[in-house]
């Protein structure tokens, strides 16, 4: 079943940045995983989230909820989890793991979700993934083209006097580390602008 279906009313992306795991690369999974609408934790809670569905709760009138992991969806730690992931259910709604693909709709993959949702946060790891979802070595980060393309426009600015200037104004969800990554050096001279000249040979009165 596509949690893209028509019986969903709205799309939602739930982001919650947490060491290692920035908003942005959260967002690019939940999108290709069906989102449209993104809300951070910053300005909404998980709790708000999961209640946007109609009131009563009809077929084709709930919500379907994308977080990369279900641990990153709670405000309150494990004690919440359950009562949100039944909310979820009885409103005809449903939390969509964009990670592992997991479903709560699906209900062995329900239970697989939240017993290891309950075991990251209690590790204190939310953005933890399965052994078997990982990749070997660091994973890329993914950026839409759009976002790569304003990312290399600032990262090969001649104006910032240093890479960790030039940083400050990446796009949201992307450090210098990804920069580095995505684009290779920036040419700048350490303590230097791009393109500063010496005043080489030239006598000072």
């Amino acid at each position: 079943m596509n949690a893209k279906a028509p019986h969903y009313a709205a799309h939602l992306s739930f982001l919650r940045a947490v060491r290692g795991c920035p908003e942005g690369e959260q967002d690019v999974l939940n999108r290709k995983a069906g989102a449209t609408e993104s809300y951070s934790s910053k300005e909404v809670t998980g709790e708000w989230i999961v209640h946007q569905h109609a009131e009563p709760p009809a077929k084709g009138k709930g919500v379907a909820v994308y977080v990369k992991m279900l641990a990153l969806l709670p405000d309150e730690g494990g004690a919440q989890l359950g009562d949100m992931v039944a909310e979820i259910v009885a409103s005809h709604s449903v939390i969509v793991e964009s990670r592992t693909g997991r479903r709560t709709d699906n209900p062995q993959d329900r239970r697989i979700m939240i017993e290891f949702a309950m075991q990251s946060i209690r590790y204190k790891r939310r953005a933890r993934v399965p052994e078997e979802f990982r990749t070997v070595g660091r994973r890329k980060a993914e950026f839409p083209p759009e976002i790569e393309e304003a990312g290399r426009k600032v990262w090969f600015a001649k104006r910032y006097v240093s890479d960790i200037a030039a940083a400050e104004d990446l796009p949201k969800g992307m450090t210098i580390n990804h920069a580095r990554r995505l684009y290779g050096s920036s040419g700048r001279a350490p303590g230097r602008k791009p393109m500063q000249k010496r005043n080489v040979g030239k006598s000072h009165k």
